[in-house]
């Protein structure tokens, strides 16, 4: 079983101890807060994967599509990186934050553009 743990707040510096203690997945809302190039060794060793929403203090809520296309893409390649250890997911209740439509879009759009597998297992823009 896998032991996924939410965090709402800059943990950068709990991220090894939590490793240590098991912790399989981190789950963000707003993974700018910590710093996604701070996740990306925690990947790349498949120690830790991240599941990831937009930053929805920011680019999700008032971005651009533009900008949230480019932060989905800025996360696939910094964590992503063919080995596992990234995923997104759907920030659930938009009403709360005020998500304009055009960004819901823009994120469903971003994440089948950047971070589909193939039949392989491979995003093809990375390899």
């Amino acid at each position: 079983m896998d032991f996924i743990l939410h965090s709402c707040g800059q943990i950068k510096e709990l991220l090894p101890i939590l490793v240590e203690l098991g912790v399989d997945v981190m789950e963000f809302d707003s993974p700018n807060m910590t710093g996604v190039e701070n996740y990306k060794k925690y990947a790349e060793n498949h120690q830790m994967a991240f599941w990831l929403s937009s930053n929805i203090q920011t680019t999700y809520t008032k971005g651009t599509p533009k900008e949230i296309e480019d932060e989905v893409k800025y996360y696939v390649k910094e964590i992503g990186n063919n080995n596992g250890g990234l995923a997104f997911y759907l920030y659930i209740d938009n009403s709360v934050l005020e998500v304009p439509w055009k960004n819901r879009r823009a994120y469903r759009k971003a994440m089948k553009k950047w971070g589909n597998y193939n039949d392989e297992g491979v995003i093809d823009w990375l390899a």
